[in-house]
């Protein structure tokens, strides 16, 4: 019997480039309303996908310090506005000043019941239920996870077995198990039984506790073995087998399908070169799927002694930097499909001394 595939997860995550340089920068700014030109109190001001951000204060003004130098995607979002995002390039030392005018919010002036039905109230609770699982995930990491404010999220049945999901406003995680509260601002939810596609912003906050903080390492260090990220910097540094990491090239998922493995390194190099104009990017390119068994851990879903994941690129090359983004779309199945956010790290979670390359150190 054929076995079956395993669901199709593609993450677009537009998240921030953080370079892994000492070196820092500083930036200010000053929040405004577009139409009235007063300052705006609160605005959230921070680098997405990192714990690197600040709010404004009564006169709209801000300061973020210790600013990795490099590129990052600054993300500007306030209740009541519509939320910027903008690509900004510090250099070391540098102090940059930006002014920002946000545009009010224009919501709908559709009537709503209030109260609602009590079948209204079922369907929404069902629907919640399918989001809470497919955005936080089915592991132990996401039943530690809780959403503080689920009546921001409204859902859609499109009829043809597609649950869409939009938010009103940020929702709030709680990530008890990696310790992180989490801000997400949602841009598109697509649910289908054999794919999910989801694109966000977020902000981390560490959580403070003595008493939890080595359980919180813990579970930090073992939500980044095996991940995609965690591949991607062995590839860079050249010690997949080292880090628990074998691949092969095969033309399908299916066991009837034969394997190639990359075992020595000069042939990694035929699914992996440098990128020529940035030093923290390579470019991924090989044809079909890519097999990638990570064997220093179990896989808790499945409950094999390996964890097996595929990713099959959508065009002949993409390219992927040292924090896992990818500039193009790649399709990820098997373990790195079912990755959620209950287990997603910041960007500026420090890597392993070892992954570091020796400029990075």
């Amino acid at each position: 019997m054929k076995p079956q595939l395993p669901i199709v997860f593609i993450l677009l995550l537009c998240l921030s480039v953080v370079a892994q340089q000492a070196e820092t920068g500083i930036l200010t700014g000053k929040v405004s309303d577009r139409k009235t030109g007063k300052p705006i109190l609160a605005v959230n001001v921070f680098f997405n996908n990192t714990t690197i951000g600040a709010s404004t204060d009564a006169d709209g003004e801000f300061v973020i310090t210790d600013i990795p130098v490099g590129s990052h995607e600054l993300v500007i979002a306030c209740v009541g506005y519509e939320y910027q995002q903008k690509v900004i390039r510090l250099s070391a030392g540098e102090k940059r000043h930006m002014n920002i005018r946000l545009r009010p919010q224009v919501y709908k002036s559709d009537a709503v019941d209030v109260e609602g039905s009590k079948a209204e109230h079922k369907k929404w609770q069902k629907h919640y239920k399918i989001f809470k699982r497919e955005f936080l995930g089915r592991n132990t990491n996401a039943s530690q996870c809780h959403i503080l404010n689920p009546e921001v999220l409204d859902f859609e049945d499109t009829g043809d077995g597609v649950l869409l999901a939009t938010a009103q406003a940020p929702f709030e995680v709680m990530n008890y198990a990696l310790g992180y509260k989490a801000f997400v601002f949602l841009t598109m939810f697509s649910y289908a039984e054999r794919s999910f596609v989801c694109r966000f912003k977020v902000q981390y906050q560490e959580l403070a506790s003595e008493q939890r903080e080595e359980d919180w390492n813990g579970n930090r260090t073992k939500a980044f073995g095996g991940s995609f990220r965690h591949f991607v910097n062995a590839l860079a540094v050249g010690d997949l087998e080292d880090e628990g990491f074998y691949t092969a090239n095969t033309k399908g998922m299916e066991a009837t399908f034969t394997r190639f493995p990359y075992v020595h390194k000069d042939w990694q190099e035929k699914m992996f070169s440098r990128s020529t104009t940035d030093k923290d990017e390579l470019q991924l390119h090989f044809p079909d799927y890519l097999e990638v068994r990570y064997i220093n851990e179990k896989d808790e879903i499945t409950g094999k002694d390996i964890q097996l994941s595929y990713i099959n690129l959508t065009q002949d090359s993409i390219r992927v930097n040292l924090s896992g983004y990818t500039y193009e779309t790649v399709i990820r199945y098997g373990r790195w499909g079912r990755e959620r956010f209950a287990d997603m790290l910041p960007l500026d979670y420090p890597l392993p001394d070892r992954l570091r390359p020796p400029k990075l150190q």
